[in-house]
């Protein structure tokens, strides 16, 4: 068997390539990566960002994709960032009521 990712041979039982980590059991045939949950890489990045920084987390925890993880990392801290922002600014909205 061989990597459809990085081209390495690889005895056939194997379900993640030892040189680059791909998915064997669910490749991606459209010429992306495939990441340890079985998805595109752009779907699991777009889907990082989907409930803001609680499926970065959620994303950030179980992949080892670097695009993925990137993603969910901005997720989190964009989104945190954010939710900080607000909540800061209910607070002060509260105490001077």
């Amino acid at each position: 068997m061989v990597c459809l990712r990085c081209g390495e041979e690889l005895a056939s039982r194997e379900q993640v390539c030892a040189v680059c980590g791909a998915n064997l059991l669910f490749p991606c045939r459209n010429g992306g990566s495939s990441t340890s949950t079985g998805m595109h890489e752009k779907t699991a990045a777009v889907l990082s960002y989907l409930a803001g920084w609680i499926t970065g987390i959620i994303f950030f925890v179980i992949e080892n994709n670097k695009f993925v993880r990137f993603h969910a990392m901005q997720s989190m801290l964009t989104f945190g960032s954010i939710s900080a922002i607000k909540y800061n600014i209910f607070r002060k909205f509260i105490e001077v009521q």
